[in-house]
Order: structure tokens, then C-alpha cells, then sequence
């Protein structure tokens, strides 16, 4: 079993990542990627961090009868042979008490269920 889930999660790639720069006084933003499985079985993502930020979450955006609500999302499932794309006004992950003043990239850990932690670097683009 280890040995198969081990081949499952080489099979995420995370691409694409930015990071939307924090305005002064700001201290929560988002970041966006792209996250791959080529895998023939379902990967969920349960966690990520970032230096730049005391804390991050998965959340969603949705509208609700016309009302746009944002969700905290427990995980995300990136489904098998497919890619699931984190963008603005959709899912996305939060990094709240962010600071990234002065930087122009920042690594980022993606954790999964099975044990996986894929690293990354994002660039930090204007908002």
C-alpha cells in the first residue's frame, strides 16, 4: 500500500502559483495555482503553508442567490487524470497575517492525505 500510494502522489504537480501582493496595512491576501494529477486515483490536499503567512486556508467562493459568500473548505480532492485550478473568484487558498513586503517569490508546502508534501515557489505579482 505504501509503495502504490508513494506513485500516486509523485503524480501531483503544482504550476502556475502567484501570490497577490499585499497593499500597506494589509495583512490577508490569496494565492492561485494549478494543481495536477496524472495519477489514476484521487489525491486530497488537507494542508499548505507558507513563510509569508501565519496561516493559510482552502476556501471557496460562491454565489448563493446572489449573494457571493466565501467558505473555508476542509480539503481539497484533486480528482484523478484531471486538474483543478485555484483562481479568483472561485476555490483559492487565504494566507492570513501575510507580509510580503520586499519579496518577489515565496516558497510554499502543499501537504495531501496520503503523506505527500510537495514544495513550490510562487511569485508575488501586484494586486
Amino acid at each position: 500500500m505504501l509503495a502504490g500510494s508513494a506513485l500516486v502522489l509523485a503524480a501531483i504537480v503544482v504550476a502556475n502559483g502567484y501570490v497577490r501582493d499585499t497593499l500597506p496595512g494589509q495583512t490577508v491576501t490569496a494565492a492561485y495555482c494549478d494543481l495536477a494529477n496524472s495519477s489514476p486515483e484521487d489525491a486530497v490536499l488537507v494542508a499548505v503553508s507558507t513563510p509569508i503567512a501565519a496561516s493559510v486556508e482552502i476556501h471557496e467562493t460562491r454565489n448563493d442567490a446572489g449573494m457571493v459568500r466565501m467558505r473555508r473548505l476542509e480539503n481539497l480532492v484533486v480528482p484523478a487524470r484531471s486538474t483543478v485550478r485555484l483562481r479568483p473568484g472561485g476555490r483559492h487558498l487565504m494566507l492570513f497575517d501575510a507580509d510580503t513586503e520586499g519579496t518577489q517569490e515565496a516558497p510554499f508546502v502543499f501537504e495531501f492525505a496520503a503523506g505527500q508534501r510537495i514544495r513550490g515557489a510562487f511569485e508575488i505579482r501586484a494586486p
